[in-house]
């Protein structure tokens, strides 16, 4: 595998739609050198944080979406769990 360039970073990534257990993610795509190749797709990734009450353990889980293209709906989260967000 060549990797032929890197792409530059996504821009003013927000949330909406915030429910229970889906939020829409959206952001603006890189801007094009013009010598680099367009962006083939995203990696959306969502890093849920628990606490166990017990143990005061934290833990990660780790959730990473594909996506051709903004805005894209996330599904299946967890009520009352802080997550972090990227978009690469």
């Amino acid at each position: 595998m060549n990797i032929v360039s890197v792409p530059d970073v996504v821009t003013d990534v927000a949330v909406s739609e915030l429910k229970n257990t889906t939020v829409t993610v959206q952001w603006n795509p890189p801007t094009t050198a013009q010598n680099s190749l367009p962006t083939m797709h995203y990696v959306v990734e969502l890093v849920a944080k628990e606490i166990t009450r017990k143990r005061r353990d934290v833990t990660d889980d780790v959730t990473k979406i594909r996506a051709e293209r903004s805005p894209v709906v996330v599904k299946d989260l967890d009520p009352y769990t802080d997550y972090t967000l990227t978009v690469s």
